[in-house]
């Protein structure tokens, strides 16, 4: 993935715009912290974005519920 400062991308739009519409992702940064990547949108009519497919967490241990039912079980009188 290609970096660049948010003041390099003000500069020079074209240059990342070219370089996602081939594929490239281009993070942006500012102060030396991630703002936005720019990433080629996808072709597939027929799927709206918010129903395709993106990246998904797998954490370990117990689920966020079971916590909270836990908590509550050990405050109660």
């Amino acid at each position: 993935m290609k970096t660049a400062t948010i003041s390099d991308f003000r500069s020079h739009p074209d240059t990342y715009l070219e370089a996602a519409e081939k594929g490239e992702r281009i993070q942006v940064l500012g102060n030396g912290r991630p703002i936005f990547e720019l990433v080629l949108a996808t072709t597939d009519a027929s799927c709206p974005s918010w129903k395709q497919a993106g990246p998904r967490l797998k954490l370990e241990g117990t689920s966020l519920s079971e916590q909270i039912l836990n908590e509550r079980e050990e405050t109660d009188p």
